[in-house]
C-alpha cells in the first residue's frame, strides 16, 4: 500500500490551479515510482500501461489517491481515461477545484459560477454524483446533521 501523504492536501489548498497540476504531477511520479519499483521517476507523458502498471496496481494507486486527496470522487477508470501522469494530474486538479476537500485558492474564490460549471463539464455522471454526495455531507456536518 502507498503511504498517506500528510502534506499533500495542505500544499494543494494554498496553490493556484497551475501549481496544483505541477504538485500533482510530481506526486504521481513519486507514487508510480514506488508502486512499480522503478529506479527513477517515470516520464510524465508515457502511458501508465507502457510504464508497466497492471489492473491490480492501478486499483491500488486509485484507492490511495482517493484517500490522499480527501475522498475525491475519482472513478476506477481514471487511469484508463487519463492514461498519462500529465493528463491525470490535470484531471485531478480540475476535480480539486470543485471539491470540498480543498478550499479554493484566491484564484478560484473569485471565479464566476459559469467558470465553475465549465470545469465540471468534463466530469462523468459517477464523478458528479460523488461530488454532490461529498458536498451534501459537508453541508450536513456544517448544519448539524438532520433536521428532526
Amino acid at each position: 500500500m502507498i503511504p498517506h501523504s500528510e502534506s499533500l492536501l495542505p500544499r494543494l489548498r494554498h496553490a493556484s490551479l497551475r501549481q496544483r497540476v505541477d504538485i500533482l504531477k510530481s506526486h504521481l511520479q513519486s507514487q508510480l515510482q514506488q508502486v512499480l519499483g522503478l529506479a527513477e521517476l517515470p516520464d510524465a507523458d508515457v502511458g501508465f500501461f507502457d510504464l508497466g502498471i497492471d489492473s491490480l496496481k492501478a486499483t491500488e494507486l486509485n484507492t490511495s489517491l482517493v484517500r490522499q486527496l480527501g475522498d475525491l470522487p475519482l472513478c476506477l477508470t481514471a487511469l484508463f481515461d487519463y492514461p498519462t501522469i500529465t493528463r491525470l494530474a490535470a484531471h485531478l486538479a480540475d476535480l480539486l477545484a470543485v471539491s470540498p476537500s480543498v478550499s479554493p485558492s484566491k484564484e478560484n474564490r473569485s471565479a464566476p459560477p459559469e467558470a465553475i460549471a465549465n470545469r465540471m463539464d468534463h466530469l462523468t455522471e459517477q464523478e458528479l454524483d460523488s461530488l454532490l454526495e461529498a458536498h451534501t455531507r459537508a453541508l450536513a456536518a456544517f448544519g448539524g446533521g438532520d433536521d428532526e
